[in-house]
């Protein structure tokens, strides 16, 4: 009896123990269960949560189409004001041209009268008609050309339709990726560049772009161009010192479309993006426009050997001065030339602060005092300069 009471007495424990851990496994099942059930709504609310951010993504991109559209909008009527502005220039200088032309009216019934009164006395003084004076001598001018006296009013006209401004634009406009060809299989594998866009399109304002990158991509800038040759076309010139996700616009890019093309570090396609044409920002076109009422404007400079330099720049000509260093000294023209002949203007894209100026065959290398004077004065002279006026590549393509 002892023996079995012993046997009881030991096996109570291990039963309870044995129980207890039944009972603690059924809890933490319970409790994994419970878990799971948790997570899988936690699951589904996350992808509720991402359905949500697509839909939002897709109305951003339509918005984003949107405002680009009214950007485009707003830049087209900025340019159709400009041009209105202009054509009421054009219009005045015309009016003034015709009353000068009216004014030789007066002149010619003068010089009738005293042919009448010369007339008149010769036939009291003898009682008979005495040959009338000859006529005075007309000025003879070339089959086709204009007479003397309209010679500067069509010149003034002509500097006046040749002016022009660029396009403006407040606010930076944001470009995205082009796409791909047709031809090209979506699914060809890792994709190094993807979703390239591109922030900017004002002078004065970096372009900078952004996406999503594999590795650091090799990104080059291309200007847009007009072919030369006769045949109507444009091709993409790269920018040799554009290098990078960053580029800052100048003076020869304002009305060019830029070009970006980026390509992941092992190669591939390049995936581009294209602006629209470099607008001015609204003080650089102030400013011109200030230039354009004023009929004229000056530019201080430098030569590569220090000496002072005056760009003056008017509806007629441009004139280039060298400034005395002495105490009141004065400035004498070095070189003056019209429209007629080629006049070139560009800037240096190793250097921020120089540009060169060719006129006819003399060519001026100028150091102004900052990139944006620099820029100013660049497209005041093409302004003032006009479409129509030719350049040295145009004479020489």
């Amino acid at each position: 009896r002892r023996s079995s009471a012993e046997c009881f007495r030991r096996a109570v424990p291990v039963l309870c123990a044995t129980m207890a851990a039944v009972a603690g496994r059924r809890a933490d099942d319970a409790i994994l269960e419970t878990m799971t059930q948790q997570l899988l709504q936690i699951s589904s609310v996350f992808l509720v949560q991402q359905s949500e951010l697509q839909q939002v993504r897709d109305r951003l991109k339509k918005e984003l189409v949107r405002v680009n559209t009214i950007s485009e909008a707003l830049t087209s009527a900025a340019q159709q004001h400009q041009d209105a502005v202009l054509t009421v220039i054009q219009n005045y200088e015309s009016v003034a041209a015709e009353s000068a032309g009216d004014a030789l009216g007066p002149v010619a019934a003068t010089s009738a009268a005293a042919v009448a009164a010369g007339t008149a006395a010769s036939v009291s003084e003898g009682g008979h008609r005495a040959p009338p004076p000859p006529p005075p001598p007309m000025q003879m001018s070339a089959p086709g050309a204009p007479p003397p006296h309209l010679d500067q009013a069509l010149a003034r006209q002509q500097s006046v339709r040749q002016v022009h401004l660029p396009p403006v634009a407040s606010q930076p406009s944001v470009f995205t990726q082009l796409p791909a060809p047709p031809d090209e299989d979506e699914d060809e594998g890792i994709r190094y560049v993807d979703n390239l866009r591109v922030v900017g399109g004002l002078l004065g304002t970096p372009l900078k772009a952004s996406g999503e990158f594999v590795g650091t991509p090799e990104a080059t800038w291309f200007r847009q161009r007009s072919s030369l040759t006769g045949r109507g076309e444009d091709r993409f010139v790269p920018l040799g010192a554009a290098q990078g996700l960053e580029y800052l616009p100048t003076a020869d890019d304002v009305g060019a479309v830029l070009r970006l093309e980026c390509v992941g570090p092992y190669g591939g396609k390049p995936v581009a993006v294209e602006t629209s044409p470099i607008a001015l920002d609204p003080p650089t076109h102030a400013e011109l426009e200030a230039f354009l009422r004023k009929g004229q404007a000056e530019f201080h400079a430098f030569t590569p050997q220090q000496e002072a330099r005056i760009v003056l720049v008017t509806r007629k000509n441009i004139k280039v001065r060298s400034k005395s260093s002495r105490m009141g000294g004065g400035a004498s023209t070095l070189y003056k030339q019209g429209y007629q002949r080629p006049v070139t203007a560009v800037v240096d894209e190793h250097s921020p602060q120089e540009m060169a100026l060719q006129l006819g065959a003399l060519k001026f290398e100028l150091l102004m005092e900052t990139p944006r004077m620099r820029d100013l004065a660049v497209l005041c002279i093409r302004m003032f300069a006009g479409p129509n006026c030719p350049t040295h590549e145009q004479l020489g393509a």
